[in-house]
C-alpha cells in the first residue's frame, strides 16, 4: 500500500524537552499516514515531485485533537480550531501570573519559564492521548499554522513569534490547522518545489 504523504514549509517549532523549544527556520515537515516522518532542511530525493503546503515564513507548532474521544464530532472536526487558541493564551497567562507571583511573593515562588509551560500545555498534555502534542518523528501530525509576528521594524526568531501568539495571539492569526495529517482549515499556497 502506498503511504499518504504531506509535505509543509515553514518555520516549526515544538518542544523539545521542559527547557528549550526546538526551531527548524525554512524547514520542511513530512507527514506520512498522518504522522510526523521528518524534519528537513532540504527534502530528500524520495520525496521529489510531491506538493508542498508552502506557508514560507509562518510558524507551524503542535497542537492536539483528540478524536477518540470526541468521535462522533469527526465529521465537523476543524470547525473550532480557533477555539484551540485558548490552550495558547493559558500559556502566556501562566507565565505572567508565575512572574507576578514570583515578584509580590519571592519566598518559595518562582517564575514558570516560557519553554516549560508551553511544554505542559503540548507535549505533556498531549501525552495523555498518546503520541500527540509535538512535531517530532512519530507524533500524530496535529498542528496550526500561526502568522510570523514579525513587522517592518524588527524581524523576530520563530521561538518568539510563538511565545507572542500566546501572550496577545486571535484567531486571525491560526492560517491553517491539521487533525491527523490532514488539513482542516486554511488555504496555504501550494506549489510543485520538492528541493529546497
Amino acid at each position: 500500500m502506498t503511504p499518504n504523504v504531506m509535505i509543509c514549509r515553514g518555520n516549526i517549532v515544538y518542544s523539545k524537552d521542559r527547557n528549550e523549544l526546538a526551531a527548524h527556520s525554512d524547514s520542511y515537515i513530512a507527514v506520512e499516514d498522518g504522522r510526523v516522518e521528518g524534519i528537513y532542511e532540504r527534502l530528500p530525493e524520495k520525496f521529489e515531485g510531491t506538493p508542498v503546503k508552502d506557508f514560507g515564513d509562518n510558524v507551524i507548532i503542535p497542537a492536539f485533537s483528540d478524536l477518540h474521544v470526541h468521535a462522533p464530532q469527526f465529521p465537523q472536526r476543524g470547525l473550532g480550531m480557533d477555539l484551540l487558541l485558548g490552550i495558547y493564551t493559558q500559556v502566556g497567562r501562566s507565565v505572567q501570573l508565575s512572574k507576578l507571583k514570583a515578584f509580590y511573593e519571592p519566598e518559595g515562588n518562582r517564575a514558570i519559564p516560557f519553554a516549560n509551560a508551553f511544554y505542559m500545555a503540548t507535549k505533556e498534555g498531549g501525552a495523555l492521548f498518546g503520541k500527540v502534542g509535538s512535531l517530532e518523528l512519530g507524533y500524530e501530525f496535529d498542528a496550526l499554522v500561526i502568522r510570523d509576528f514579525s513587522d517592518s521594524f524588527r524581524k523576530i526568531t520563530p521561538e518568539e513569534t510563538v511565545e507572542r501568539f500566546c501572550y496577545t495571539g486571535n484567531p486571525r492569526d491560526i492560517l491553517a490547522g491539521f487533525i491527523q495529517g490532514e488539513q482542516v482549515t486554511g488555504k496555504p499556497t501550494e506549489n510543485s518545489r520538492s528541493k529546497g
